[in-house]
C-alpha cells in the first residue's frame, strides 16, 4: 500500500487545549502509510492574525498539487470556527478531496441550537464526520452527516510509583468560570474542608471569571494556567480529580486523570459519564452538596479510591490508548481516502 498525506487544519499546536493536544496525537502517531501535515488556522493573538491564518490555509488547499494530498481532516469547535470549518471543506469539495471533520468543544451543542444551517453546511461538505459524544453523534445524523462515527480521544496510563490513597490533594485543571462549575466547587468545598482539613484543592487553569479567585475559601490554591506537563505533575500529586463541568465534549483532564489512576467526580454532560465508566462518581449538574458528599464519601474510602485507580488505567489501557487511537485512525483514513 502506498503512503498518502493528510491535511490537517486545526488550532496552533503550541497553545494550551484540548483540541491542539488531540491533534498533537495525530502529528506524534505512527500511523503508517500516513502522514500528516498540519496547517494552523487559529490563533488567539488577534482577530486580525485569525483572518490571516484562515487566508494562508486557504490558499494552501486551494494551490497544493493534488498529488500532494490524499485527504483533508479538519478540526471545528464552536463560534467562528464553525465558518472557517465550512470554507475549508467547501474548498476541499471544489477540488474533490475526501474529506473528515472532527467535532471538538463542549459549547458545539449550542450552536446546533442557534444556528442548524450552520452546521448542517458542515456536515454535508464532510465524506465522514468524527465526534466524541453520544449527543453530538445524533445532532450529525439529524443534520445532514452522511457517515458519522464516534472516535475517543487518546492517552497513555500513567502508573505511579505513590498510591493514590497516600495523596492529600484535590485536583481541578480547566478554565477558571462559570461552564466548569468551579463556582459549585468552591461553595462545595467549604463542606468538604470542615471533615477534611489535611486535604487541599489545587485549581489550575486560565481565569474566565476573576470573581471566583479573588477570595479563596481555606484550604484552596490557586496556581495559575500550566502545560501539560505541569497538569500532569500535578495529578500525579492527587487523590482525586474534579471537575464539575455544566458543559463538555470529552475533557482530556478526565482521560489524563483516569491515565495517571486518578479517580475523578464529574458531572454527566457531554462523553464523561460513558468515558468514565466505574472509574469515578457522576454527580448532578450545579449541586454543591451532591459534589461535596461525593468528595468526602471517597476521601474517607482509601480501599474506593485505590480499586477506582486500577479501574481508570484498565478503561484507559482498553479504549482510549494511543495504540488504540492510531488503529481506529489508520482504518478511519483507509476508509475515507482511498478511492
Amino acid at each position: 500500500m502506498t503512503d498518502g498525506v493528510v491535511l490537517h487544519f486545526g488550532p496552533d499546536l503550541d497553545k494550551p487545549g484540548g483540541v491542539a493536544s488531540v491533534i498533537q496525537a495525530y502529528v506524534d502517531a505512527d500511523l503508517r502509510p500516513w502522514t500528516i501535515d498540519f496547517v494552523s488556522i487559529y490563533t488567539p493573538a488577534s482577530r486580525f492574525r485569525q483572518i490571516a491564518r484562515l487566508a494562508v490555509a486557504l490558499a494552501v488547499l486551494s494551490t497544493r498539487s493534488r498529488g500532494k494530498i490524499d485527504g483533508v481532516h479538519v478540526h471545528t469547535s464552536y463560534g467562528f470556527d464553525l465558518v472557517r470549518a465550512v470554507l475549508l471543506l467547501e474548498t476541499a469539495r471544489r477540488r474533490k478531496f475526501p474529506t473528515i471533520v472532527t467535532v471538538h468543544g463542549s459549547r458545539f451543542m449550542t450552536d446546533v441550537r442557534r444556528a442548524p444551517r450552520l452546521v448542517r453546511a458542515i456536515f454535508e461538505r464532510a465524506d465522514e464526520v468524527t465526534v466524541l459524544s453520544e449527543e453530538v453523534h445524533a445532532a450529525a445524523l439529524t443534520l445532514g452527516a452522511r457517515h458519522t462515527s464516534l472516535l475517543p480521544n487518546p492517552v497513555e496510563p500513567r502508573p505511579s510509583a505513590r498510591s493514590v490513597d497516600a495523596r492529600k490533594q484535590v485536583l481541578f485543571a480547566g478554565e477558571i468560570g462559570h461552564r466548569k462549575g468551579v463556582d459549585v466547587l468552591l461553595r462545595a468545598w467549604r463542606k468538604v474542608h470542615a471533615e477534611h482539613s489535611g486535604v487541599s484543592l489545587l485549581l489550575l487553569g486560565p481565569v474566565a471569571d476573576p470573581t471566583l479567585i479573588a477570595s479563596l475559601p481555606d484550604g484552596v490554591q490557586y496556581g495559575g494556567p500550566l502545560p501539560r506537563a505541569g497538569v500532569l505533575a500535578a495529578l500525579d500529586s492527587s487523590c482525586l480529580a474534579v471537575l464539575p463541568s455544566r458543559a463538555e465534549a470529552m475533557p482530556m483532564f478526565v482521560l489524563e486523570a483516569m491515565a495517571a489512576g486518578v479517580p475523578v467526580v464529574a458531572t454527566d454532560v457531554g462523553g464523561i459519564k460513558s468515558t468514565l465508566g466505574d472509574a469515578g462518581v457522576i454527580v448532578t449538574v450545579g449541586d454543591p452538596d451532591a459534589l461535596a458528599s461525593a468528595i468526602m464519601e471517597l476521601l474517607a474510602d482509601p480501599d474506593r479510591l485505590v480499586e477506582m485507580s486500577r479501574r481508570g488505567q484498565r478503561l484507559v489501557s482498553e479504549h482510549y490508548s494511543t495504540e488504540v487511537f492510531t488503529r481506529n485512525v489508520v482504518a478511519l483514513y483507509d476508509n475515507t481516502f482511498r478511492p
